[in-house]
Formats: C-alpha cells, structure tokens, sequence
C-alpha cells in the first residue's frame, strides 16, 4: 500500500472515531504519518486526560490497524 493510500484510510478511521471521542468533550486530528507511526493531536478534554495513552493504544490504534495493518505506533503531536 503506498503512503498517499495509508494516510487516506487513517484519515478515513479517524473520521469513524471522531464522535465517539467528540462525545466525551475531546477530539482528534490526524497529523502526520512517519515510518508507519501515526502522529495526532489532541483536543478539548483529550489535551489534558490521565488516560490519553491508554486511549490511543488500547482504542484507537488498534482500530486504525483494521484499516492499516502495517502501522506501528500512535503518537501525540504536542506543536501547532
């Protein structure tokens, strides 16, 4: 798969993610995709939650990797 497609189908998961996150006052935006890491960022309540972590690798990565199977870990983006 090349990077244009990989980039399309985790933005696309991410999409399908949004509103169960939006839901508890957070958000996320997809960032960037560097050597099958995934780079996001946080928003609302997500920026500051104990529990982002486990979130993003208990939840969302392993949803992304239905979609993409080859990607190898999820990242917080903390810049702008």
């Amino acid at each position: 798969m090349q990077r244009k497609e990989k980039i399309e189908r985790i933005k696309s998961a991410i999409e399908e993610l949004r509103p169960a996150i939006q839901k508890d006052g957070g958000d996320i935006e997809f960032v960037n995709l560097y050597r099958n890491n995934i780079h996001v960022k946080l928003k609302g309540k997500c920026e500051e939650c104990a529990l982002q972590e486990m979130t993003l690798n208990g939840f969302v990565l392993p949803f992304i990797k239905g979609f993409v199977p080859d990607v190898k870990k999820i990242k917080i983006s903390r810049g702008k």
